[in-house]
């Protein structure tokens, strides 16, 4: 009398089924990620292209992606070949960019705007801050709180404003 191969491996299939169909799927938990990350670039490179070519370029060393947002680090934001905009930090969410730790602003060699705390629509193209700025501009040197520019128009408002004017 000796032990068949067949009868073991029909033994060893009907252990295996049992087990196969007495787990169900729904009964197993989906693993869950614990951070909102999503993705994450580094060196990262927007080209707003245009008939006449590059338009606005948004660079940035890193740059981390949320649901909702993008979180930037060392941004340098060109808009229409004209104004740059450079920051330590920044927060992109819906269309709107909210830049923080010495930002500064220029406009060729026309101007230089800086500040700590910037927030920049891109919809409306107006860059404003509610903290204190400091404006230099053909060797004069302007300071105020509250700047509000128009950087399609080029119309700027602030508040308490002082100037060191040189002609």
């Amino acid at each position: 009398m000796g032990l068949r191969v067949e009868y073991i491996l029909f033994v060893a299939l009907v252990v295996l089924f049992g087990f196969i169909f007495r787990e169900q799927p729904n009964d197993i938990k989906a693993i869950e990620s614990n951070s909102l990350k999503e993705i994450y670039f580094k060196n990262l490179s927007l080209v707003d292209l245009s008939e006449n070519g590059i338009d606005n370029q948004l660079l940035s060393s890193s740059i981390i992606k949320y649901k909702n947002s993008f979180e930037l680090k060392d941004v340098n934001a060109t808009y229409k070949k004209t104004h740059t905009i450079l920051a330590k930090k920044a927060l992109y969410k819906y269309d709107t960019i909210y830049l923080e730790d010495n930002i500064f602003l220029k406009k060729g060699d026309e101007f230089s705007f800086s500040t700590n705390s910037l927030i920049y629509s891109m919809d409306d193209k107006i860059a404003h801050t509610d903290g204190r700025f400091v404006l230099d501009i053909n060797g004069s040197r302007v300071t105020g709180e509250k700047l509000h520019y128009n950087l399609e128009r080029e119309e700027v408002l602030a508040d308490r404003v002082k100037a060191s004017l040189h002609f």
